[in-house]
């Protein structure tokens, strides 16, 4: 009686046996079927269906990206830094596909005012000085603020009150102002409004009014270079 191979069944007579086209026949479709374009061995590592193939067994470039099914291939599946920066695309990984505060800086905190994320974090630059604002007889005035060089967009602008000067001259350095609470009845603070990339305005506002005082104030911009 003939006997099996192990992986198709494909017929082995014994060597006392007849020969038989039909066996024969049977045999060559099986092997034949095991290649079909459809229904052929998968190479899944079951009985009869082939080893699964390794990365040896695929030419460079055999495997595409329109080869590749929307989330097919996942983190776990790839190695400890394998994709580097030069296996991206310029501007292949856009602020859809990061999660929030990645690298523990929020994206949107960097934003330009067209919407688009400016992920040059290393542009960022900041600017400061300080300045003066003569009231008068006002209670309230303000200063235009140029930056030595413009921002890409407008900046956020922090400003602090340095206290008060009291004569007709305008002070000459930022020693010149008094202690703040000395002159809080007289100067209440300085704000910023008006905040562009090229610059911002400077209000001062005090309680009440006093001939002869200069508000003081500091300030700094924070933002993305142009």
């Amino acid at each position: 009686m003939p006997t099996t191979t192990l992986n198709l069944n494909l017929t082995k007579p014994l060597p006392p046996e007849r020969y038989d086209v039909g066996g024969v026949n049977a045999n060559a479709d099986a092997v034949d079927a095991a290649f079909d374009a459809a229904s052929g061995h998968r190479h899944d590592g079951t009985a009869g269906q082939g080893p699964p193939l390794d990365s040896d067994a695929l030419a460079d470039g055999a495997v595409t990206d329109p080869k590749l099914a929307p989330g097919a291939v996942v983190t776990d599946a790839l190695a400890d830094a394998a994709v580097t920066a030069d296996k991206l695309a310029d501007a292949a990984v856009t602020a859809a596909k990061l999660a929030p505060n990645v690298g523990g800086i929020a994206l949107a905190s960097v934003q330009d005012g067209a919407g688009r994320n400016d992920t040059r974090v290393s542009a960022l630059r900041a600017e400061a000085g300080w300045g003066f604002i003569s009231l008068a007889a006002l209670q309230s005035d303000e200063r235009a603020i140029t930056f030595e060089s413009a921002f890409g967009s407008a900046p956020i602008v922090f400003v602090s009150p340095l206290g008060a000067h009291v004569g007709a001259s305008p002070p000459e350095s930022i020693d010149d102002f008094g202690d703040y609470h000395a002159n809080h009845q007289r100067f209440s603070s300085v704000f910023a409004k008006d905040i562009t990339a090229s610059g911002f305005t400077a209000e001062a506002i005090r309680a009440t009014a006093a001939n002869g005082q200069w508000a003081g104030f500091a300030w700094m911009a924070l933002g993305v270079s142009a």
